[in-house]
């Protein structure tokens, strides 16, 4: 019997080539590199762009954060964006209910009203 790779198992079980696959071969998301700079991170990406995250006065450095936040800016296009998705996609969930009690959740909305 012949030993395959991981990536042909996972392929043979997907159809396909796995996400994480496909992505690093598209350097669309991949850095070329990461530059820290006082209390900026810029990301330079593959393709030639780049996305900068400030850190806020006060907070601690905190690498990760940095990245995804600059991972978000280079996939949704602008931290604006990025905001409003949050603002308008999150619920909370209400604790888990009692026996014979219904769960529930809540979206959350910040926009403010016009007392109409």
């Amino acid at each position: 019997m012949a030993m395959i790779t991981d990536e042909e198992y996972m392929i043979s079980l997907l159809g396909r080539e796995p996400s994480w696959h496909s992505i690093e071969h598209e350097n669309r998301y991949m850095p070329d590199r990461i530059l820290k700079s006082k209390n900026a991170t810029i990301v330079f990406w593959k393709d030639g762009t780049k996305s900068v995250v400030k850190l806020p006065e006060g907070d601690t450095p905190d690498d990760y954060s940095a990245f995804t936040a600059a991972l978000a800016i280079k996939i949704f296009g602008a931290n604006s964006r990025v905001k409003k998705i949050i603002k308008t996609r999150t619920e909370i969930q209400k604790p888990k209910a009692k026996k014979g009690e219904e769960n529930e959740t809540v979206s959350v909305s910040t926009g403010s009203s016009t007392g109409n």
